[in-house]
């Protein structure tokens, strides 16, 4: 019997651990191909636990060209996208917002704010090419 996402192609952001690393396993599982996505190298032991559906990429999703080439990564090596699944995310420091430096709320917001709006910048016009797709984006404490 064909898993719920067979034949679908899937980037996942946050690939390397937590939530990301069992998106990536069930997806898999469920029948996708999956490319995923980390900055931490985490991503590889991913990617080799699960088996040859699964390619890992290192990327960080917080820079336009990263992103457009982690798409693009399941482009030319699967044919389209399907799903993107944005679920890279960082804690950043823990102070009080009176002492929160800005370049730490940078930080934060680039990975957690500015790469939704850049996956979704590139992916779309991906899906459309073929059709449409999903995306879906999380976030957690």
């Amino acid at each position: 019997m064909a898993g719920r996402l067979e034949g679908k192609i899937a980037v996942i952001t946050g690939a390397g651990s937590g939530i990301g690393a069992a998106s990536a396993e069930l997806f898999c599982r469920e029948g996708a191909k999956v490319i995923a996505v980390d900055i931490s190298g985490k991503q590889e032991d991913v990617a080799r636990r699960i088996g040859d559906s699964c390619i890992p990429f290192r990327a960080d999703v917080s820079k336009s060209s990263d992103v457009q080439a982690m798409l693009n990564k399941a482009v030319s090596t699967f044919g389209r996208l399907d799903i993107l699944y944005n679920n890279a995310s960082i804690i950043g420091e823990m102070s009080p917002t009176g002492e929160y430096s800005e370049e730490g709320f940078d930080e934060v917001w680039a990975v957690n704010g500015r790469s939704v709006f850049l996956g979704l910048r590139y992916a779309i016009p991906l899906m459309l090419k073929t059709g449409g797709g999903s995306i879906v984006s999380t976030s957690s404490m």
